[in-house]
């Protein structure tokens, strides 16, 4: 992502407070995006179709988009790593022309695997077919899409992201109004449309940025998984770490079971979307500031070995550089984070005042 944060940290060294807060608003909705304009789309939902389902909100239709996110990122989070590293050594190879092939290469690799376990977990429940193929669909989508993001994180034109991001969330909004008749069907066909709006808005972008000679496939990423296979187990393990908690409560005896489903459970469920909102400062501070100083530090290391025309000297300078960048951006992200998760822990109830937090959720908060 370290193309994209030069950008926006130039945005935050201009000596105007918009560029400072256009900077790192961008950079928020860059890192969270996809997870934010969800949340806001399925407000939205609730708020404007709560009469379609029962309980006075879509129940299945928000169920099957939770577990698309939270699987998606789990089953996605081992290839992540591994083709970051990839398409790393590509660009500084100055080999581009190799990320749309390798893209092509990977989605041929991971729909049809996905698409068995999605498949596999929905096909036996007893619930109606067309929800199924649409929840399938929807998590296949979103796997993609996580991949999709590794590779924009070269692209600079970080305001075509943001439309894009912009532009699902109202798309989904749109579309699922124009199939309300169908009940929850409906709105999960609508919110299926608009990231499909949001995903082609952004393969486009990856097209324009990085045009290959031919459309052919690359697999040339799957030998980084026998030359890397700890980065690949940590980034599954990193993705499984976060979402373990929330699967444990799902599978607990405060749950419900919807449509055999173990459906969410909520007082725990915004707690841990609070929790996970208080991280927002730190992620923006390491995508502007520490990534983009510890990519030229390495950047001019490196390149000192490869050219050998640097002295032992220098480069002892330059390694020291990047410890004390690596050393200064940990201290600046736990003095931010340490604020924020102790502003949050402390008056969870006064900093969200305006959802209207029921006490469970609060304590929850606050522990």
């Amino acid at each position: 992502m370290a193309g994209i944060g030069f950008k926006l940290r130039r945005l935050t060294q201009d000596e105007s407070l918009m560029g400072y807060f256009q900077g790192y608003v961008s950079a928020g909705l860059i890192c969270c995006g996809p997870w934010i304009l969800t949340v806001i789309t399925l407000s939205m939902a609730d708020l404007l179709f709560s009469n379609l389902s029962e309980s006075g909100r879509p129940n299945l239709f928000r169920l099957l988009i939770v577990y698309a996110y939270a699987f998606s990122l789990v089953t996605t989070g081992g290839l992540q790593t591994v083709v970051t590293r990839y398409l790393a050594d590509r660009l500084y190879a100055e080999d581009p022309h190799r990320h749309v092939p390798t893209y092509v290469g990977l989605c041929l690799l991971n729909s049809p695997i996905q698409g068995v376990l999605a498949g596999l977990g929905l096909g036996f429940l007893p619930m109606p077919v067309a929800f199924k193929v649409s929840g399938i669909a929807l998590y296949v989508l979103v796997c993609n899409m996580w991949l999709l993001m590794i590779f924009l994180g070269a692209v600079r034109a970080y305001g075509s992201i943001l439309n894009a991001f912009i532009l699902g969330a109202l798309a989904s909004l749109g579309l699922m109004w124009a199939l309300s008749s169908f009940q929850e069907l409906g709105l999960l066909m609508g919110f299926l449309g608009g990231q499909a709006v949001a995903y082609l808005w952004m393969l486009r972008l990856l097209l324009k940025e990085f045009p290959s000679p031919t459309m052919a496939w690359d697999f040339t990423f799957l030998k980084y998984f026998r030359k890397y296979p700890a980065l690949g187990l940590g980034g599954w393990l990193l993705n499984l770490g976060a979402w373990i908690g929330v699967f444990v409560y799902w599978t607990s005896s405060y749950a419900t079971v919807y449509y055999g489903l173990p459906s969410y459970y909520p007082y725990h469920d915004v707690a841990v979307f609070l929790a996970l909102l208080s991280i927002i400062p730190a992620l923006v501070i390491f995508f502007v500031r520490v990534e983009t100083d510890f990519y030229e530090g390495y950047r001019a290391f490196f390149g000192g070995i490869t050219t050998n025309k640097v002295p032992y000297s220098e480069l002892q300078r330059r390694k020291a550089e990047m410890v004390d960048t690596l050393l200064t951006g940990f201290s600046s992200l736990l003095q931010v984070q340490g604020l924020v998760s102790l502003l949050v822990a402390a008056f969870p109830d006064i900093i969200f005042s305006f959802m209207n937090l029921p006490p469970a959720t609060v304590e929850m908060t606050r522990n």
